[in-house]
């Protein structure tokens, strides 16, 4: 297990985003889904907020992406250099030798993806766990049935039987979990191989893996196991201890669009006030004129503990002339 402290240090600094691995000290998610201000910050910032330019319907609701980062060399590996490096990701009792591994095999050549494809078969769980890290930031990584088949491992399993593996922790706030999820989620290909093995997972027992799956189909804005994905994230929208999945949630059923009204219709009025209003701002999105539609205004998403002021902005893109 000692490998797995320099993974954090080393790999932890790029996120997954658009199916690459970005440099930045924090996850592109955790940077959109910060802390809510305090009461005080939020009336010091209502104005200035309110001032700033409104996002389109269109950019609000379309997955977050950038230009992949590309590795400022490419550092050619021989077979035996290459076959260290893997056999390196192993869970071993050598410090550091795994986080090593794991940026050595980012910058290699395209004769990495071989061996590194073979890992992904491999008995060792932080083995083929971290051949899929180096691969989802790789961009010439191809999707593969055993790649697909990683990232599900690495969102969680609900099979009693299932042997227990422990966390490979990425980087504070950005962890396994995460990283299998994002490219799962922006990565069509992938997701279309990993369907088979996803789909029983919609109604996992595990409450946060079944949160985790339904954030994956609707990225993908599939129609596979439409209802109960979006019961999962309506259930999702009521008052918690977690401060960020109501956020997630609004945005993901938003981009189902008038598919979603339905399941919101059965859902209303909702079993507490948090969840009635998002309820009723979601149904006033998908039909403004419904008995039910309430919207939002930005006093109500602060008073909600919303940190944005406009989560879901409404201004169609403008048309050219």
């Amino acid at each position: 297990m000692g490998a797995k402290f320099l993974v954090g240090a080393i790999v932890g600094a790029f996120s997954v985003c658009g199916g690459v691995w970005m440099l930045s000290g924090r996850s592109s998610e955790s940077v959109a889904l910060a802390a809510p201000a305090r009461a005080e910050e939020r009336r010091d910032t209502h104005t200035e907020a309110l001032e700033i330019p409104r996002e389109t319907r269109f950019s609000a609701l379309e997955p977050e992406s950038a230009p992949p980062l590309e590795p400022a060399t490419i550092e050619s590996r021989t077979p035996r250099e290459l076959a260290r490096l893997v056999e390196d990701l192993r869970d071993d009792e050598i410090k550091g030798n795994a986080g090593r591994a794991v940026e050595a095999l980012r910058v290699a050549g395209p004769e990495a993806l071989e061996p590194l494809q073979r890992a992904l078969r491999s008995n060792d769980f932080q083995q083929r766990q971290l051949a899929g890290v180096v691969l989802a930031g790789r961009k010439d990584a191809p999707a593969t049935q055993p790649f697909a088949d990683v990232l599900v491992e690495g969102l969680g399993d609900d099979d009693p039987d299932a042997p227990v593996h422990g966390s490979i922790d990425i980087y504070t706030g950005f962890d396994l979990q995460t990283c299998c999820r994002e490219v799962l989620s922006t990565r069509p290909a992938l997701f279309a191989l990993a369907l088979p093995r996803l789909a029983p997972l919609v109604d996992a027992p595990n409450d946060w893996l079944r949160f985790n799956v339904a954030r994956v189909f609707a990225a993908q804005r599939s129609e596979v196991a439409r209802e109960p994905v979006l019961a999962t994230l309506i259930g999702h929208l009521a008052d918690n201890l977690d401060s960020r999945d109501g956020r997630i949630s609004l945005r993901a059923i938003a981009g189902f669009g008038a598919d979603a009204l339905p399941a919101l219709e059965r859902t209303w009025p909702g079993q507490d006030d948090q969840q009635r209003a998002l309820l009723g701002h979601l149904i006033w999105v998908c039909a403004p004129q419904h008995s039910c539609a309430r919207e939002l205004k930005p006093d109500g998403f602060y008073a909600l503990g919303f940190a944005r002021w406009n989560p879901l902005p409404l201004e169609e893109p403008a048309v050219a002339e």
